[in-house]
């Protein structure tokens, strides 16, 4: 309930109100942390042609981008992680595979696919962990539907 009433509901209302001023029409919902218990709440939020949602933790894993397409693919762009710790203190490898298994899982939602960390790419994350990221999109990223 406190997360209804303190973050869906005002965050859905002021979206609202900016989209119906004539905002946008870009809109980009990042819920950070872990939103295994409030997730499905987003999915009837206000959302544009150019909506994105990047959903960060479900429970202490990285929310699963085939989840995340499940119950927003047709609806907006979603936007997979990698776990922002991992990138922090993670092998290139561990990165590269992780950031693999996600755009397998959901490079094929019908409104698009972004990969990027869970928050934002810490600031002294090692270079090569970062470009293991970038190497796994260009690898695995690439659209066969089109």
């Amino acid at each position: 309930d406190q997360i209804k009433r303190f973050g869906y509901n005002p965050v859905t209302k002021a979206v609202r109100k900016m989209l119906n001023a004539g905002a946008g029409p870009g809109v980009y919902y990042h819920l950070c942390g872990n939103h295994s218990d409030d997730y499905d709440l987003w999915k009837d939020a206000p959302m544009s042609p150019l909506t994105v949602v990047q959903i960060g933790y479900d429970g202490k894993d990285i929310f699963p981008a085939s989840k995340l397409v499940e119950h927003f693919g047709n609806r907006c762009t979603c936007f997979g992680t990698v776990d922002t710790k991992l990138i922090d203190r993670g092998t290139p490898k561990q990165i590269y595979d992780q950031a693999k298994e996600q755009i397998l899982a959901g490079k094929d939602s019908p409104r698009g696919f972004i990969i990027g960390t869970s928050c934002e790419c810490p600031t002294n994350a090692p270079p090569g962990n970062v470009h293991a990221l970038v190497k796994a999109a260009k690898d695995f990223g690439k659209y066969e539907k089109f």
